[in-house]
């Protein structure tokens, strides 16, 4: 399992293994893509795989607090717009190729035999 790190300096995110590998065990404390220096506390775990509390949902600030994206009433009426949309684009397509089998054309291949 790969820990992923970053240097809180440059942003760069690398495998925390070749950080070690690189930086840590030869003493060459500089980013490895800007060569900025950087200390260890500039180092943090962005994804850490042996972690387990971050996969238990129960520690999930928003689901704690019952926290919504958008209530019910907006989420309808983007439904509804999508629908809507949906509609619009049916009866398009439908009125384009309605037109090309009235005139006997292909858009792509031309007359039609």
């Amino acid at each position: 399992m790969n820990l992923t790190a970053s240097l809180v300096i440059t942003l760069f995110v690398f495998v925390l293994q070749a950080v070690e590998r690189l930086n840590i065990k030869p003493g060459h404390w500089k980013d490895l893509v800007t060569d900025e220096p950087f200390v260890r506390k500039d180092i943090i775990t962005i994804q850490d795989p042996s972690n387990l509390d971050k996969f238990n949902m129960a520690n999930f600030y928003h689901l704690r607090q019952n926290l919504k994206l958008v209530d019910e009433g907006q989420e309808l009426s983007y439904l509804i717009l999508l629908h809507l949309c949906l509609w619009i684009y049916l009866f398009i397509y439908y009125a384009i190729a309605r037109y090309y089998y009235l005139m006997d054309k292909h858009p792509l291949y031309g007359t039609v035999q």
